[in-house]
């Protein structure tokens, strides 16, 4: 068909016994992390030279898009890599104390 890509939207990496893992969206290069049934996302920033910060939002999987919480890693980073990490274990960490 005209327009219309034949490639998956989403690309799961999911482990099926925690539900754990990533989905990478095949046509925006995306990823949400899944951890304990919650969909994480988060978008890296340059701030200031050299300084990468990464926010993350945080979903319950399966009750729509509203947003559980929002928030930051505690440190900035000097490489994006290093921040989404940072990004990630701090969503992490905000759901392990709220589950």
């Amino acid at each position: 068909m005209l327009g219309r890509s034949t490639t998956a939207l989403f690309t799961p990496t999911i482990n099926s016994r925690t539900g754990d893992g990533i989905l990478y969206c095949g046509r925006c290069d995306q990823k949400e992390y899944r951890y304990k049934l919650h969909g994480i996302t988060l978008q890296v920033e340059l701030r200031e030279r050299g300084q990468w910060w990464c926010q993350f939002s945080i979903t319950v999987v399966g009750k729509g898009s509203n947003s559980v919480s929002k928030g930051y890693a505690k440190e900035s980073c000097e490489r994006p890599v290093d921040a989404e990490a940072a990004g990630l274990q701090a969503a992490q960490t905000w759901i392990d104390g709220n589950s």
